[in-house]
């Protein structure tokens, strides 16, 4: 491996490795990943958390603008580790990616909501 090959040579030895483990004779079963699965879940959190906010707001009105804006932070920090918990997710090996691909799709299209939200709110 020369200089500046790092990335190649590494796609190429992690594919070799992902084809010899699925040989004919023995057939590898990769599990879901952990942190994949923690994502979905920050996902979750993150859409209960502003789901709460609106209802607040729905059958409170603006009395309590304080806890909206703190849950809608809330809710932006969890989609925040949510997507940070997927690409951790891609890290770990020999496993199905499934979830953080799920996971890191799911909590940027979170937060890009929240983050309109916010603009509309603003004007």
């Amino acid at each position: 491996m020369g200089v500046g090959s790092g990335g190649k040579a590494r796609r190429r030895q992690e594919k070799t490795y992902r084809k010899n483990g699925l040989s004919r004779s023995r057939r590898t079963v990769f599990t879901h990943s952990h942190m994949g699965a923690c994502s979905c879940y920050f996902a979750v959190a993150s859409l209960v958390v502003f789901a709460a906010a609106v209802l607040a707001t729905f059958f409170f009105g603006s009395r309590v603008s304080n806890l909206t804006g703190g849950l809608g932070g809330v809710a932006v920090l969890l989609a925040f580790g949510g997507m940070r918990s997927a690409m951790d997710g891609f890290r770990e090996r020999d496993k199905n990616y499934m979830n953080c691909k799920v996971g890191i799709a799911a909590n940027i299209v979170i937060l890009l909501f929240l983050i309109v939200v916010f603009i509309i709110g603003c004007l």
